[in-house]
């Protein structure tokens, strides 16, 4: 990172190594410009720069930060430190993973998406996202970890909205962990999706594309997983249909508001637990979402219903994990018996078991 500018009009440039060479963001006061420069082109590039437009250059690697700073007198001084921007441990092959990079740490598409300031520092009012990123893209990288790093991975975020979670989670595999992604996102709302690929364009993210569409008759194709961050009440439901139906192997889903369920359970059926707003609320999106988990189940998932960040952060904070395995016949048979019988205990229907079985509970 270059700053303390001298003679230049960019407040900052910011660099990361690529496929592609060294992706260089170049900030003003008010823009933001991507340069592409030749990997053999980064010494005589950051030689001239900081000796006639910074006087500071920063640089960093999974161990240390490295400091150059030009006096006034045209002195070149050097310092090294131990780097904390950094988080990362051991994992097979004796490969390093790196998480998100911390606050502090400049990663041009959170700057761009309003995450961050021109500093690298996460903006007071967006670090409950911050962190809700952070650990989805952990989650996940529980799984690419153990994918072998020769093989491409397809992603599919179905309701992406803005692209928060989607832009993190191609930044980090594809920057960070150097694989071949390619990832698709899904919006109704054509603006966003418009904007969306836009800012894809501007990073040179050639395998990230961004459609305008309802998940409820979408046809992307067949993904390796599938993602979804607070997909609205029944989007959630679409978007696991979509992956049972399309044999996605892993699924990481975030719901929010399970209105369905609400608007139909009677508050006789558990007078005390019923009666008030807010437990019959949280009820309703507890029942709703162990319902899709026995329903993943009954079609060959092992499913893990998680926290994936603290309720601080956001009370929408349950995460459906699940994998397609070789589940038994019996297990599949069991958990689909559970869940008609639920659905019928309660009175209730249910959007995810009617796109698979209709409505027959017997």
């Amino acid at each position: 990172m270059l700053s303390s500018p001298v003679n230049s009009i960019f407040k900052r440039i910011s660099g990361i190594k690529t496929n592609a060479g060294f992706k260089l963001e170049k900030l003003t006061e008010k823009q933001s410009f991507t340069e592409i420069i030749n990997e053999n082109s980064i010494p005589d590039y950051l030689d001239n720069a900081l000796f006639s437009d910074f006087r500071n250059l920063t640089a960093w690697d999974e161990t240390y930060e490295y400091s150059f700073r030009v006096s006034k007198k045209g002195k070149l001084l050097f310092t090294k430190t131990k780097n904390s921007g950094f988080t990362s441990v051991n994992v097979s092959h004796n490969r390093e993973k790196k998480y998100l990079l911390a606050d502090g740490v400049f990663a041009p598409p959170l700057y761009d998406m309003g995450l961050q300031t021109a500093d690298g520092k996460i903006k007071a009012d967006m670090r409950d996202k911050f962190r809700q990123l952070n650990r989805f893209i952990e989650i996940i990288d529980d799984v690419t970890s153990k994918i072998p790093p020769e093989k491409p991975i397809s992603i599919v975020d179905f309701g992406c909205g803005k692209s928060y979670l989607t832009f993190a989670v191609y930044y980090y595999l594809t920057e960070l962990c150097r694989r071949k992604v390619t990832m698709s996102g899904l919006d109704l709302k054509e603006d966003v999706i418009k904007n969306c690929n836009e800012t894809a364009k501007k990073y040179g993210y050639e395998n990230l594309t961004f459609l305008c569409g309802d998940i409820n008759s979408a046809d992307l194709g067949e993904f390796d997983i599938m993602i979804t961050l607070h997909a609205c009440d029944t989007a959630t439901d679409y978007a696991l249909f979509y992956a049972i139906t399309h044999n996605i192997k892993y699924i990481f889903s975030v719901p929010c508001c399970q209105k369905e369920i609400n608007s139909q359970i009677i508050d006789k059926t558990f007078p005390l637990m019923l009666s008030h707003g807010l437990t019959k609320e949280r009820f309703s999106a507890l029942l709703t979402d162990t319902l899709r988990a026995g329903i993943l189940t009954a079609n060959g998932y092992s499913v893990d219903l998680m926290e994936f960040v603290g309720f601080e952060s956001t009370p929408k904070n349950l995460l459906i994990r699940a994998k397609l395995s070789n589940l038994s016949a019996k297990k599949r048979a069991d958990s689909l018996d559970e869940a008609k019988k639920t659905l019928k205990f309660f009175g209730i229907k249910q959007t995810l078991f009617t796109l698979i079985y209709g409505d027959k509970y017997d």
